[in-house]
């Protein structure tokens, strides 16, 4: 079975130096920071041609935003559902 690319990262001895920087408050506020900008620009195009690129590349860096800042973090496995179609709660 193929891994994804952010499990192939997580076993990675870089994992934890990524996760203590994507916590640092700093790269946060520089990431939103760059997104401001991107929609301040967005907003100022002169045609609507423009803004619509810049429109699309502002949806690329959103979720590039949130992928650098997720992909360090592990997620741990969801219980499975109950098999035999009783309530969960008792």
């Amino acid at each position: 079975m193929l891994e994804s690319p952010k499990r192939r990262f997580q076993k990675t001895p870089h994992v934890n130096r990524l996760l203590d920087i994507c916590n640092e408050a700093c790269v946060i506020s520089a990431l939103d920071a760059a997104l401001l900008q991107m929609q301040w620009e967005a907003g100022a195009a002169k045609t609507p041609d423009i803004a619509a690129a810049l429109h699309w590349q502002m949806t690329g860096a959103q979720r590039l935003r949130e992928v650098f800042l997720t992909i360090a973090v592990i997620e741990k496995p969801q219980p499975k559902p109950r098999g035999d179609n009783l309530p969960n709660e008792i």
